[in-house]
């Protein structure tokens, strides 16, 4: 899959309201970022595992990132249903 900017990896910590993912960076910031997937994500849902988070293109949306990966086990899985 191509992205328009590179991905951010970070930690999931959890998500909530569906729409709602918590991350933490590499740098130790924690952001909200935008769950686009409305299913259970229940097969790539675990709290403690890594993530990739793509930049919003609009530097004034309400979130910065949207969700777009989650590791699970040696394979990136996509969480993103709008691409």
């Amino acid at each position: 899959m191509r992205y328009p900017s590179p991905l951010v990896e970070g930690v999931l910590l959890g998500r909530r309201k569906r729409f709602f993912a918590d991350v933490r960076l590499g740098d130790g910031s924690e952001v909200v970022a935008m769950c686009a997937n409305t299913g259970s994500l229940r097969g790539v849902l675990r709290p403690g595992q890594r993530v990739r988070l793509s930049r919003a293109a609009n530097p004034d949306r309400k979130l910065l990132f949207d969700w777009e990966q989650a590791r699970v086990g040696r394979t990136w899985v996509g969480v993103n249903t709008s691409i």
